[in-house]
């Protein structure tokens, strides 16, 4: 059974799951000199240490985006403990014939006894690898064979238990294609758009390969997956029976994926469906709800539209039928414990104060454990930013009349370098704001507040016009051209005309 959260990003975690990868890919290569066959755990292991994700998460931590957020939570599933026995056992047998001073028994030697062969031929390794695992054997004294052998007969066994666990990760994340993938997702997708799930418990490559089906469907944004999802969720007969086995489990997360990676451009019918049906395991299993929501919402083009869009996804929060459920203790919907919530705190329901109060209160009385806190305030603080309309600063209205502090003086932002991670906020706020010109101007009158033209002032620029050009189209950007026949960089000052 896996855990009913997904963990919350904490960095000191984080490396150490990818110290533990990496120590055990380096053990990996010192015993079997990295010489090993593809679609094999040990390939799969090199994709996952390699994967671009870890260094952007390591990096942003925090607000993560969908693709990230996915590959956060299929990795936080993962039993490293699991991968750390396997360095162990590599290291153990290192370490033994290193001790032993193995001499290497020439190349092409034969008649290798048929046991060898065997246990050498289960860590599936290729010729250059089996060769080497063998003469390794062979040079060792007739004493430390019966040993070293047993050595490798427990590696053997590791290693093939640990592949066949982790090929679900392995499937989902796309590292895996199992034997016949495309016969099975064929007949598992089209029996999937019907609304059937079929049982074959018995092959373990069946399971890999749903799993990489509906991992792809996330990564690819496969549009007819994500509505039959959204469907599923919304009966509430699916989801309930997608929990207990691993297996299941990671179906379930990549199907709540599934529902959620498009949501600002939904119809609304589904985007009701999702907050009344489908916010709670979101949150739990890390979807950045929040972050998809702000986007819809910064997207209305009118004020009046984005207030009712706000309000409506209020409602539908108190109408969400999901139930808060952990095993021994007493359920609760999500909309009784908001109407709760808002029945006891009456005027004071924005105290802060009142909000963790409430939610330590209702954790106590139906015996919820701990983890489960900060996924409840987030279900209140998500309520209460959308029926206040201000889960967003919506073309900045917010802080012209003085209800939020501007969030950057630009001015003072030519006086220092931006952190790869501020870089990423800035864009996140330039994608909410929804005001190119507003921007445009301000920027352009804290680039004209130095000499911007010299360095280090000119790297800066060049940042920022980078990240608004990324956001906004003409005729808004770029802020800053680089005027060819003068050989210098100059301001773009124009305002559309439709301005």
């Amino acid at each position: 059974m896996l855990p009913a959260f997904t963990t919350p990003f904490n960095k000191e975690g984080w490396n150490k799951k990818r110290i533990t990868l990496r120590g055990t890919m380096a053990s990996a290569r010192a015993a079997v000199l990295g010489e090993w066959e593809e679609n094999t755990a040990w390939h799969w292991l090199s994709f996952l240490n390699e994967d671009p994700q870890w260094d952007s998460i390591e990096q942003k931590g925090v607000d993560l985006e969908i693709d990230a957020a996915f590959f956060y939570a299929v990795v936080d599933s993962i039993d490293f403990e699991r991968i750390d026995s396997l360095r162990i056992v590599l290291a153990d047998w290192r370490e033994f014939v290193v001790e032993k001073k193995f001499a290497l028994s020439p190349i092409g030697s034969e008649g290798y006894p048929t046991e060898w062969v065997g246990t050498v031929g289960l860590l599936e390794l290729n010729q250059v690898g089996e060769n080497y695992l063998l003469r390794v054997l062979s040079g060792l004294s007739a004493a430390d064979q019966p040993t070293a052998l047993e050595q490798l007969r427990n590696l053997a066994a590791q290693y093939q238990a640990f592949k066949l666990y982790f090929s679900h990760f392995a499937a989902m994340l796309l590292y895996y294609t199992p034997p016949g993938a495309f016969a099975l997702f064929t007949e598992f997708k089209e029996k999937f758009l019907q609304g059937v799930m079929l049982q074959k418990d018995e092959l373990w490559e069946w399971w890999a390969a749903i799993l990489r089906f509906v991992g792809q469907a996330v990564i690819g944004r496969d549009g007819e997956v994500r509505d039959l999802a959204i469907s599923w969720f919304s009966s509430q007969s699916f989801g309930q029976r997608l929990l207990g086995t691993r297996f299941n489990r990671l179906l379930f997360l990549a199907l709540v994926y599934a529902a959620w990676f498009d949501f600002k451009i939904l119809n609304g019918e589904f985007q009701e469906r999702l907050c009344q049906h489908l916010i709670w395991r979101a949150i739990s299993l890390g979807v950045p709800v929040e972050t998809l929501l702000k986007e819809k919402l910064a997207e209305e083009p009118q004020a009046n539209q984005y207030v009712y869009f706000s309000g409506l996804f209020a409602e539908n929060l108190l109408k969400n039928d999901e139930v808060i459920f952990f095993s021994g203790s007493q359920t609760m919907t999500i909309s009784a414990f908001l109407q709760a919530y808002l029945s006891q705190a009456k005027d004071k329901d924005l105290d802060p104060t009142s909000q963790q109060s409430y939610v330590k209160k209702v954790m106590t009385g139906h015996g919820w454990p701990a983890e489960a806190r900060r996924y409840l305030e987030r279900i209140l603080d998500i309520y209460l930013h959308l029926r206040e309309c201000d889960l967003i600063d919506y073309r900045g209205f917010l802080t012209e009349e003085g209800g939020r502090r501007e969030p950057y003086d630009w001015k003072a932002l030519m006086q220092r370098d931006l952190t790869a991670v501020e870089k990423d906020r800035v864009k996140e706020y330039f994608k909410l704001l929804q005001r190119p010109t507003r921007l445009k101007i301000e920027l352009v009158l804290a680039f004209e507040s130095v000499s911007w033209q010299k360095e280090p002032y000119l790297s800066r620029v060049l940042a920022l016009n980078e990240i608004y050009d990324d956001v906004y189209d003409l005729p808004y950007s770029p802020l800053i051209y680089f005027d060819e026949p003068g050989r210098i960089w100059k301001l773009r000052k124009e305002i559309p005309k439709a301005w």
